[in-house]
């Protein structure tokens, strides 16, 4: 059974009844009253939704009633008509008769009377913006109202359901300032009218007894049998006693109260004055199964379309037919195009079992010589590394370079020597930092003893990791391959010195001669002569020009130890010598990079000893050449 909730208001209170619907009725599950603040604007929209969001009942379908003074209402006399005509007859009447309906107006009706005579109905209209404004106050919380009864007719719909009569039946709904009273007669409703309460509440009661008495009078009962008569007050009685009493004196009929709860379902409610609920009670009630007492401008009465249904029910049978064998045919056909590119993919998966086995084994290689080369560190390119990197002599003595390849692959390149300060080893380790290399160590030790390179470190490591070897190693591939085309990219060779061992040659400036020998002779070791060719100068010290910017750079020294100047040295050459060794030191300190080695001894070696030494020879000059 759906719930549903059914909402009525004033300007007084809003009254609310929740309910499971169902063709035999209504059972009623909560009934809430709550009084909304006159002064507050918007008061009932408020009121609603705060009631509705803690008591849960938001989103839950609407039914709601409406008061006599929202609509005009009024009986209609018809002359005989068909009741399939009859929607349109009311409607082009009340065109006619009422004052606010027009070519737009919502008109519903119920039927009073109908004979050979004429058609006696109950018509009530109302403004389509008046329906457009009800509808907003529903639009946050609720959807469109389902129903929109006229509330009179709703509580005299109840009534008529569960205590029929074909006597008369005055029913009287006392609201906060309202009252609404119904006649029906045989029931049918034959009068409607809704009044102001006066404010005093001791004034209600004998208000009440002249609205009814006006009322008996205008139905045109007047004249029948007062026994015949019952006067109903929706109500308990202990609420409505002083009503009763002051009713019943004034008209002179027994007045009997209906608590509308005791003709439905659920639980008796425990507000005082429960036939204000009466109106909802009834719209539930009548929700499912309908009433033809109900005025309800939501679904107001049409025509009937008397189009026949024969050609839509085939027609609805043949599209349902098509589209299940449609369907049908559609699985079954997409079921058999899987099925076939199952099997396909089954046997090119068999079909690739074998290679794939043969591509593990081949990967599974690949890695392991992989893992073999990441410890494959060309110690060259970063020796090169390191000689450019490295500061001056001034600055800096390298002392031991040690290599060494871990277990876990990659290389470490261990550095040793001394500095002039810390911040030269601190420059030289930020500048050997990138994102191939990363350098470690505790930094340098002061070492008091020392005069010019009073620092010493010898744990400063160069650390290359195994994916940067592996990394360097695919780039080398990939630019080998771009290179060489379609050639497969190798392991670089190492590069092998192609020039000749003879063409090795040794510059001898005088700046990095011996400042305690400045006579000794300086000679390259040179390619054996036949005996008959004659001997060339010496050349002694004294004809070395003054500094390494006076000498000519294909000047080589290659006279034999033997050999006798051809003329002696000018007096002032002699004294020039006499100075070479302080030049040599302050040249040498000025031109660090113009480092070349000097025999310990000016004795010629023979030819195969001195190439051997050239080829040693690094470009680190020694502490006592310094």
């Amino acid at each position: 059974m759906p719930k549903k909730i059914a909402i009525d208001w004033d300007a007084t209170e809003l009254r609310m009844v929740v309910g499971k619907t169902s063709a035999n009725g209504v059972t009623v599950t909560n009934t809430v009253i709550v009084p909304i603040a006159a002064e507050e604007q918007g008061g009932f929209a408020k009121t609603l939704q705060s009631t509705c969001a803690d008591l849960g009942l938001s989103k839950l379908p609407v039914l709601i009633t409406i008061g006599r003074g929202k609509a005009e209402l009024r009986p209609l006399t018809l002359p005989p008509v068909p009741d399939e005509e009859l929607p349109d007859m009311v409607r082009f009447q009340a065109i006619r008769d009422f004052a606010a309906a027009g070519e737009k107006a919502i008109i519903d009706f119920v039927p009073v009377r109908s004979d050979s005579t004429g058609v006696e109905v109950v018509a009530a209209a109302m403004a389509p913006d008046q329906l457009n404004k009800i509808d907003k106050l529903f639009e946050v919380d609720h959807s469109t109202p389902e129903r929109m009864a006229l509330r009179p007719l709703a509580a005299a719909a109840l009534f008529a359901k569960r205590q029929p009569s074909e006597g008369e039946v005055v029913l009287v709904d006392l609201l906060a300032d309202d009252a609404d009273i119904v006649i029906l007669r045989g029931g049918k409703p034959v009068f409607v009218r809704s009044f102001r309460l006066p404010a005093d509440p001791t004034g209600r009661p004998a208000a009440l007894a002249g609205e009814v008495r006006r009322s008996v009078m205008a139905s045109g009962s007047g004249d029948g049998n007062p026994a015949e008569r019952r006067i109903v007050i929706w109500g308990r009685k202990e609420d409505h006693a002083e009503d009763i009493q002051q009713l019943s004196q004034r008209i002179g009929l027994q007045v009997e109260t209906l608590d509308p709860f005791s003709l439905v379902a659920g639980e008796p409610t425990a507000h005082s004055h429960v036939g204000r609920l009466a109106p909802l009670v009834g719209l539930l009630d009548l929700d499912e199964s309908g009433s033809p007492l109900l005025i309800d401008f939501r679904n107001p009465r049409e025509r009937p379309a008397v189009e026949s249904q024969r050609g839509r029910y085939l027609l609805y049978g043949t599209a349902a037919a098509a589209a299940v064998l449609i369907a049908g045919f559609g699985a079954w056909s997409s079921l058999n195009r899987r099925d076939a590119t199952l099997r396909s993919l089954r046997t090119e998966l068999t079909a690739l079992e074998p290679l794939v086995k043969e591509s593990e084994v081949a990967i599974s290689r690949a890695e392991r010589v992989d893992s073999f080369l990441d410890g494959n560190v060309i110690w060259l390119q970063e020796l090169k590394r390191v000689a450019e990197t490295v500061p001056p002599a001034e600055e800096m003595l390298l002392t031991n370079i040690a290599m060494n390849s871990p277990a876990q692959k990659g290389g470490e390149l261990t550095l040793s020597g001394r500095v002039t300060k810390p911040s030269v080893l601190d420059k030289l380790r930020r500048t050997l930092t990138d994102e191939q290399h990363r350098v470690i160590g505790q930094g340098a030790k002061e070492e008091p003893s020392a005069a010019v390179y009073g620092w010493v470190f010898d744990d400063t490591k160069i650390v290359i990791e195994p994916d940067v070897v592996r990394s360097m190693r695919d780039i080398r591939r990939y630019e080998a391959a771009q290179n060489d085309g379609n050639e497969t990219p190798q392991e670089p060779a190492p590069v092998e010195d192609s020039k000749p061992e003879a063409e090795t040659e040794t510059e001898i400036t005088e700046a990095e001669m011996p400042a305690a020998e400045p006579a000794t002779e300086v000679a390259e070791p040179a390619e054996p002569e036949p005996e008959s060719a004659e001997p060339e100068p010496e050349v002694t010290e004294a004809e070395v020009p003054e500094s390494p910017a006076d000498t000519p750079a294909d000047a080589k020294p290659t006279a034999p130890a033997d050999a006798v100047p051809t003329e002696a040295a000018p007096a002032e050459t002699t004294t020039e010598a006499d100075a070479a060794p302080a030049d040599a030191a302050s040249e040498s300190s000025a031109d660090p990079d113009n480092r070349e080695v000097v025999p310990d001894s000016a004795t010629p070696a023979p030819a195969a000893e001195s190439e051997a030494n050239a080829a040693d020879a690094t470009s680190t000059p020694s502490p006592e050449a310094l």
